[in-house]
């Protein structure tokens, strides 16, 4: 992929220890079919982690990564069964236009989607995903 680890990441899945603000249990899946599948990019997590530490408010992660079996999967097509998206709940506007301010910013995300109670942040740089997109999904 294109996205750069930043200093002091790493790719180490196990190093969950450097995570601050979040637990391995909040980005598994969440579907009734599997055993709580995790496949969530540790890059990912420590993005968020860093975002969260400079935000100053919580994050609650509703949907993390995705097993096949999970009815949003799209046989594998989504960037959460591929463990590169995470939805964040978010109903506060003030909120969402920090958090979106942040990203936006810093051009962390390629990939964003607004919801009404939450906001998608995306990694995947997969070919067949859009780059530089922003989505709603009234």
């Amino acid at each position: 992929g294109h996205l750069q680890t930043g200093e002091g990441m790493t790719t180490v899945v196990e190093d969950w220890e450097k995570i601050k603000y979040f637990k391995p249990k909040e980005f598994l899946c969440k579907c009734s079919m599997c055993k709580k599948d995790q496949g969530i990019s540790f890059i990912l997590v420590q993005i968020l982690d860093r975002m969260r530490n400079d935000m100053g408010f919580p994050f609650k992660i509703t949907s993390g990564f995705r097993c096949l079996q999970h009815p949003q999967s799209k046989e594998g097509k989504s960037s959460h069964a591929r463990g590169f998206a995470v939805d964040i709940f978010c109903k506060d506007s003030i909120k969402r236009f920090n958090l979106l301010e942040y990203v936006m910013k810093r051009q962390i995300f390629k990939r964003i989607g607004i919801g009404m109670d939450f906001i998608h942040l995306d990694i995947d740089d997969s070919p067949d995903k859009g780059q530089r997109v922003m989505w709603t999904y009234y």
